[in-house]
């Protein structure tokens, strides 16, 4: 026997014996026991105003997480799971706030967009130590009534048993594809009480407080105070107004700086006196409604003591006002020259020739933009059935190309990039492209299916469903 020979077998009974050791079934690699997940929404029940936090919390078993998890992206990621959970992105009758960056962040797939979550400490539950990975998002109600966040969902690709392959390495034998569901969770938005709350109150909901700085507090001629507020809490910090000091307190704002640092709000005003016996920059006021105690309360700075020079005073006058009393009005000579008047036939041709060319520019504007619209529109639309008629052509030679032809002739019937097709808004695009509601649906659903074979699914469309669904597009489309 030739020493190739040996060497060759050598080689395939060692590869076998590997295989055939790597290949026992691993029991525990049960996703339904090594995967957890839970929706929040706090507090619950909330009032309309009221900042409410939402948190999706997956939860996945260390060893079947390290060991049976498969990487099915191009990214690896530190989470290697799709969710889908659309209320992260969007939620009606609410305004959403922006995310915070998460102190110990891990990468993960939502909603089709590779995001950070928060590595929460470790669980422990009886002989099970589990990872904990949560998304959070913040979102202020603007309705009263119940509002519902729908069940999260879960894809991850995973494999029992696995061959030890010395060229390539561990690979998967029973690669398989795992959907869990979480809970929907009813959030009760109710009314905020009519019954106490103050005339002064701007929208402020939950506990607040506001903290006050001045410099320099000796004012001198020529000098600007600086007054600065930070508004610190619990309440969306961009609800209501912040307070500011006014002419009937004596002081005039000649400007303002408003900017949010964190959950913070600060404002900076530049300040000048109006009078000479102003002694302090007042204490500013917020009314809010505090939650917790169900009652409306106010929020009030410290007063800061200053000492004005005489010659130091704004060069302003007080008019009252319906607004908060008083209103500042620069100084004008207290007889000024009579204007003469002009003739009123030369006054009514003066205003045609003036309004004339903006009316012609308008008008040409106008027509250029029609005419780009339609030009627009026509090349869209035939670059749409070119789109459809290469789908149907990929259809007939290669069934399993489904997903990027329909993802191609989506994106050029929409004009947007292929991968903007994957997104939880689709529907929504396609209704505002003048496609009806029920298709516009299932063509959402259609290509969420789709999506599924990038985890090792399998396309669960006949190819010719997608091109009956691509006639029935092209139908409405304009």
């Amino acid at each position: 026997m030739l020493p190739s020979q040996v060497s060759t077998g050598l080689w395939t009974t060692l590869t076998l014996l590997a295989s055939i050791t790597a290949q026992r079934p691993d029991e525990t690699a049960d996703p339904a026991r090594a995967v957890q997940i839970t929706t929040h929404a706090a507090p619950n029940p909330c009032v309309v105003g009221q900042v409410v936090a939402l948190r999706v919390r997956v939860a996945i078993e260390t060893r079947f997480l390290t060991a049976h998890v498969l990487q099915p992206f191009r990214r690896p990621l530190d989470v290697p799971v799709a969710l889908q959970a659309a209320w992260l992105e969007t939620l009606a009758g609410t305004a959403l706030l922006a995310p915070e960056a998460p102190a110990q962040p891990a990468t993960l797939a939502a909603n089709g967009r590779v995001v950070e979550a928060a590595r929460l400490p470790d669980q422990v539950v009886g002989e099970q130590r589990f990872a904990v990975f949560e998304l959070q998002r913040r979102c202020v109600p603007k309705h009263a009534g119940p509002l519902r966040l729908s069940a999260p969902r879960l894809e991850l690709a995973h494999a029992s048993r696995f061959v030890d392959d010395l060229v390539h390495g561990r690979k998967p034998v029973d690669r398989r594809t795992a959907v869990l569901t979480g809970q929907p969770v009813l959030l009760e938005v109710r009314e905020l009480p009519r019954d106490g709350r103050p005339a002064g109150f701007t929208g402020a909901v939950g506990a607040l407080q506001l903290i006050a700085t001045a410099a320099p507090t000796a004012i001198a001629r020529g000098t600007v105070v600086k007054l600065g507020l930070r508004i610190v809490g619990a309440a969306d910090p961009r609800a209501f107004p912040a307070p500011r000091p006014t002419a009937a307190q004596g002081w005039h704002v000649l400007g303002e700086l408003d900017s949010l640092v964190g959950a913070e709000r600060h404002v900076t005003y530049d300040l000048a006196p109006l009078r000479a016996d102003v002694g302090v920059i007042p204490a500013l006021e917020l009314v809010y409604f505090d939650p917790g105690s169900g009652r409306y309360s106010t929020a009030r700075s410290a007063a800061i003591p200053v000492t004005v020079a005489k010659d130091a005073v704004s060069a302003v006058r007080v008019a009252p006002t319906a607004d908060d009393g008083a209103a500042l009005h620069p100084i004008k000579p207290s007889t000024p020259p009579a204007p003469s008047l002009p003739h009123p036939r030369s006054g009514v041709l003066l205003a045609v020739w003036a309004v004339l060319p903006w009316l012609l520019a308008f008008t040409l504007r106008s027509l250029l933009r029609a005419r780009v619209a339609w030009h627009t529109q026509s090349l869209r639309a035939r670059r749409g059935r070119e789109a459809a008629a290469a789908l149907r052509t990929r259809l007939a030679t290669d069934p399993q190309g489904a997903e990027s032809a329909l993802a191609g002739y989506l994106a050029v019937r929409l004009g947007v990039p292929t991968a903007a097709v994957f997104s939880h808004d689709l529907a929504a695009r396609l209704q505002r492209a003048g496609i009806s509601a029920p298709l516009a649906e299932a063509t959402a659903r259609c290509v969420e299916d789709l999506g599924a074979t990038r985890f090792g699914g399998t396309l669960s469309d006949n190819p010719q469903d997608v091109g009956k669904l691509v006639d029935r597009l092209e139908q409405e489309f304009p």
